[in-house]
């Protein structure tokens, strides 16, 4: 079991491990929900403006929202990192990067096929963006 939590623990300073939540706003009861997330945890490097400097250990996690719960979501992390910090359990800062993402979800029998035909087209152009 400790190996299993060890080898997942790697994959997601990795970056390569996705997990799902929920964001809710800070110290309010009944808890007020604001949107489900996607979370990704990125390395150091990938963070703008962090160096490989020696110095206090730097996590840089990418929350993923809708874009209808955007100015929520900012507005309620920025209240819970600023809850954090002022209660001396450390600092965090939100930097927000909206930017339109295309996704899409391919499920079915014929998912594999239809990603490989959308792989071709964009490979060859055919998609603008």
């Amino acid at each position: 079991p400790d190996s299993a939590v060890a080898a997942a623990a790697e994959e997601v300073e990795a970056g390569a491990r996705e997990g799902h939540g929920l964001l809710h706003w800070p110290r309010l009861r009944p808890a007020a929900f604001v949107c489900p997330v996607r979370v990704l945890w990125r390395a150091r490097v990938d963070a703008p403006g962090v160096t490989d400097e020696p110095g206090p250990e730097t996590a840089v996690v990418w929350l993923h929202v809708h874009c209808e719960a955007w100015a929520e979501a900012i507005g309620a992390l920025r209240s819970a990192t600023a809850a954090a910090d002022a209660a001396g359990l450390g600092f965090a800062a939100v930097s927000s990067m909206p930017v339109d993402v295309a996704t899409f979800e391919l499920v079915g029998t014929k998912a594999h096929s239809n990603l490989l035909g959308l792989i071709a087209m964009m490979q060859e152009g055919g998609a603008e963006g």
